[in-house]
């Protein structure tokens, strides 16, 4: 379990990269890191890019009561584990309808809170738990 705030705390991508490769070193064959921490979007941006790089398979979720883009606190889940082994790979996963339009949100307008009005796949997500 990473500690929050830790990649958040490090200067620069060169050494988040460092942790996170040291972090898949001691790594066990079917074990993963868990990341639980406010929503910044920078940190998606750093997982999305390096994570495959590093051969890390990860999986993200949203969690709050509702849309944070409507004012709801959310906190951002990710697990980080050895790409192609059983321990996580098995299970079947899917992204709820809150996660998938945050992402959406994240990769189309850069944030957790702007909304792209234009877009029809945006849908205000206040009902959703």
């Amino acid at each position: 379990m990473l500690p929050s705030g830790t990649l958040d705390a490090l200067h620069g991508t060169d050494d988040k990269v460092a942790m996170l490769r040291e972090c898949k070193r001691i790594l066990s064959h079917n074990g993963c890191i868990v990341s639980i921490s406010f929503p910044a979007v920078a940190r998606f941006n750093f997982l999305a890019e390096w994570a495959p790089q590093l051969n890390l398979a990860w999986r993200f979720k949203v969690i709050a009561d509702g849309d944070p883009a409507l004012g709801h606190q959310a906190v951002f889940c990710t697990i980080l584990y050895h790409d192609g082994t059983a321990s996580l790979a098995d299970v079947p996963y899917e992204m709820d309808p809150l996660t998938q339009t945050c992402v959406h949100r994240i990769t189309t307008t850069g944030s957790l809170y702007d909304t792209d009005d234009s877009d029809p796949a945006v849908l205000p997500m206040d009902d959703v738990a």
